[in-house]
C-alpha cells in the first residue's frame, strides 16, 4: 500500500483491521480501533507533539533562521567551507527548537544557498551542508521521532532528549569536518570567506539569544526534573510565543499560518500514530513479536550478528521508505527482541533507532530531506532567485554526509555512554 503512494496512517490501519478481523472477528476488531482511537486522543503524553510543533512553527516564524544563520558565517566563515559550517552549526540550534528535519532545509535554502554559490561554492557542496544540516532536528531535542519511539516503546522520552543531545552535537562536528576536508582538498570548492573581528562575532550572538534561552529552558527544565516533557512542551510554546512577539510584535497573519501549520501537521502525526498503533495490535494479536523471539532464543545468533542484519534491513528500507513510518513498521518488532531477549537499553537502542532514521532522511533515492530541498529549490527558480539543479546533483550532495552519519553510528554502537551518559545524570 506504501508504494501505491497510499497514506501513511491509512496504510497501516487498513492492514491492521483486515488481519484483525480475520483473527478476532467483527467485535473484537471494532474494540480494537475504538479502544486505540480513545487512548491516542485523550493521551497526555502525545499533547507532547502539538506542544513542541506549535513551539517550532512559532519560533520559526520569528527572525531565529536569519540570525542563526548570520552568527555562523561570521564565526566559521574565514575556514575553508565556513559558510557551509556556519549553515551546519546553524542547522543543529535551529533543530534545537523546532525538533523537526525539513524546517532547516526549508529555513536555511533561501538565505544560505546563493551567498555560497556567490562565493564560488561547488553547487553539491551547498545543496549537501543544507540539506544533510537539516536531519539534526530528528536527534537534538526535542525531536518528533523520539516522541513517536518512545510512546510506542514506553521508554521515558525526557531521557531520550538528553540521550539525543551529544550524538546530535557529534553529528555536527562530523559534518563539519566533512566539509572543511571537502573543501581544503579542493574535491568540491568551498572556498574560505571574509573574516569578522570579535566584536561583530559577539555583536551576532544578540540575534540567537532567544532561541538559546529557549533551548535550554526546556531541556534543562527536563534535565532537572522541573517539569515533564509534556510541560516543557507548553513552556516551550509559551516562551516562542513571546519571542515572537519581541521580535515580530503582534503580527496576526503570522501567528495565525503557525496555529494552522501545527494544527495541519498534528493532524497527519496522529492518523500515522493511530493506524500504527492499530497494526501493531494485529501484530500483537497474531504473536510475530513472541514467534520472533522464540525463534531467536533457540537458534542463539549473536546478538551483534541480529543486530547487524536489522541495521541493514533499516537502511535498505531508508533507501524507498520515508523515516516514521520505517520507525513504526519496524520497532514494534524489534524493541521486543533487542530490549527483551538481548537486553539491551531502551534508551540506546532509541537513539540508533532515530540515527538511522536520520540516516533515511538523505539516503537516496528517497531521503526525505532531498525531496524537500528539491521543492524549495524549484519554487527559487520559479522566482528566479536560483538556477535549476537535477535531481542527480542533490543525491551526489548527500553522499559525504551519509558517510559521516555512517561514522558516527560505529561510534554510539562502540560508546554506548555516548548516549547513556547524560541520561544517567539526570536529576542529580
Amino acid at each position: 500500500m506504501l508504494f501505491l503512494r497510499v497514506q501513511v496512517g491509512i496504510a497501516f490501519a487498513v492492514v491492521g483491521i483486515v488481519g484483525l478481523y480475520s483473527l478476532v472477528g467483527i467485535r473484537g476488531t471494532s474494540t480494537s480501533v475504538m479502544t486505540t482511537l480513545w487512548s491516542t486522543s485523550t493521551s497526555y503524553t502525545l499533547m507532547t507533539i502539538p506542544l513542541f510543533t506549535l513551539m517550532g512553527q512559532l519560533a520559526g516564524a520569528s527572525s531565529i533562521g536569519p540570525g542563526l544563520y548570520q552568527a555562523g558565517t561570521k564565526w566559521f566563515g574565514k575556514m575553508p567551507g565556513g559558510m557551509a559550517i556556519g549553515t551546519t552549526w546553524g542547522s543543529a540550534l535551529l533543530g534545537a527548537v523546532t525538533g523537526q528535519s525539513q524546517t532547516g532545509v526549508t529555513t536555511f535554502l533561501p538565505i544560505a544557498y546563493k551567498p555560497m554559490l556567490d562565493l564560488g561554492y561547488d553547487r553539491r557542496l551547498a545543496l549537501g551542508s543544507i540539506v544533510a544540516g537539516g536531519t539534526m532536528g530528528a536527534m537534538i531535542p526535542p525531536s518528533t521521532s523520539f516522541i513517536i519511539y518512545g510512546i510506542i516503546t514506553d521508554t521515558s522520552i525526557g531521557q531520550l532528549f538528553m540521550a539525543g543531545v551529544i550524538p546530535g552535537l557529534l553529528e555536527a562536528v562530523l559534518y563539519s569536518i566533512v566539509i572543511y576536508l571537502i573543501s581544503r582538498t579542493g574535491f568540491w570548492k568551498g572556498p574560505a570567506g571574509q573574516k569578522f573581528p570579535l566584536k561583530e562575532k559577539l555583536s551576532a550572538l544578540k540575534d540567537v539569544w532567544g532561541m538559546l534561552l529557549l533551548f535550554f529552558g526546556v531541556i534543562g527544565g527536563i534535565y532537572l526534573g522541573w517539569f515533564t516533557p509534556t510541560e516543557a512542551g507548553a513552556v516551550g510554546a509559551a516562551g516562542a510565543f513571546v519571542i515572537l512577539l519581541f521580535d515580530r510584535g503582534w503580527d496576526w497573519p503570522l501567528i495565525k499560518a503557525a496555529l494552522v501549520q501545527t494544527i495541519e501537521i498534528t493532524c497527519m502525526v496522529f492518523i500515522i500514530i493511530v493506524g500504527a498503533l492499530i497494526f501493531m495490535r494485529f501484530l500483537a494479536v497474531a504473536g510475530v513479536s513472541g514467534d520472533l523471539k522464540n525463534w531467536l532464543e533457540t537458534t542463539q545468533l549473536n546478538p551483534w550478528a541480529v543486530l547487524g542484519i536489522f541495521l541493514l534491513g533499516f537502511f535498505i528500507l531508508g533507501t524507498v521508505m520515508p523515516a516514521m513510518p520505517m520507525i513504526l513498521l519496524t520497532v514494534p518488532i524489534a524493541f521486543p527482541v533487542f530490549v527483551g531477549i538481548y537486553d539491551f537499553h531502551p534508551v540506546w537502542f532509541g537513539v540508533i533507532v532515530v540515527l538511522m532514521s536520520e540516516l533515511a532522511f538523505i539516503t537516496p533515492p528517497v531521503g526525505f530531506n532531498l525531496y524537500v530541498g528539491l521543492a524549495v529549490l524549484r519554487g527559487m527558480v520559479s522566482r528566479g532567485l536560483a538556477e535549476n539543479v537535477p535531481d542527480s546533483v542533490m543525491m551526489q550532495a548527500t553522499i559525504p554526509f551519509v558517510l559521516a552519519d555512517i561514522i558516527r553510528l560505529l561510534l554510539v554502537l562502540a560508546i554506548p555512554a555516548l548516549a547513556l551518559w547524560l541520561p544517567a545524570q539526570m536529576f542529580q
